[in-house]
């Protein structure tokens, strides 16, 4: 029975291998960098949509003679991307991808002067950034379950911040490029 098992299990190691191209209905998890884990699910085989999302919590302290400062810092972004191929080649696949991101963040900065009869002053400023891009992407399939990906291109956003302390509103607009490496698990 042992014989019998493993030559089962040699004939299937020895098949020739395919090219997998992901068909409709396959999903996957993504893990990319920049830092982002997503979800990737092909519609047909010519689009797939990836959303992403990514956290960030920082907290500090600093102290001097005459003051600390305390902060504490949480960012969370969400994204959306669209995935167009364009080609292949075995198991290669190129692809145009679209994508729209949202970024908030908030930090809360504690201030204390260490001299008596000082009050403690707390300011908070919280960000909003919309952005949207566009890049040239490449995946490889190294098996039917297992991929990895990259892309370049260039990406906008715009960022307003308020401040509740005082009051005060900033805007900024930003633009460059944009890269990102990563790998799919699909299930």
């Amino acid at each position: 029975m042992r014989a019998i098992v493993f030559c089962v299990m040699l004939g299937a190691l020895g098949q020739a291998a395919t090219a997998y191209a992901q068909e409709k209905g396959d999903s996957g998890v993504v893990m990319g960098y920049p830092t982002s884990v997503g979800f990737i699910y092909h519609v047909n085989d010519r689009f797939a949509i990836r959303p992403e999302i990514t956290f960030n919590v920082v907290s500090g302290s600093s102290e001097t003679d005459f003051s600390s400062t305390d902060g504490d810092t949480w960012a969370l972004g969400l994204a959306v991307s669209g995935n167009f191929y364009v080609g292949q080649w075995d198991k290669l696949r190129s692809y145009i991808n679209a994508r729209y991101s949202y970024n908030r963040a908030e930090t809360t900065t504690l201030n204390t002067l260490l001299l008596p009869l000082s009050d403690e002053l707390e300011s908070t400023l919280t960000s909003n950034a919309h952005g949207v891009g566009g890049s040239f992407g490449a995946q490889y399939t190294l098996h039917e379950r297992f991929g990895v990906f990259g892309e370049v291109g260039a990406a906008f956003s715009h960022q307003n911040t308020r401040s509740e302390a005082t009051g005060g509103r900033s805007n900024s607009n930003q633009f460059g490029s944009r890269t990102a490496v990563g790998v799919i698990f699909y299930f």
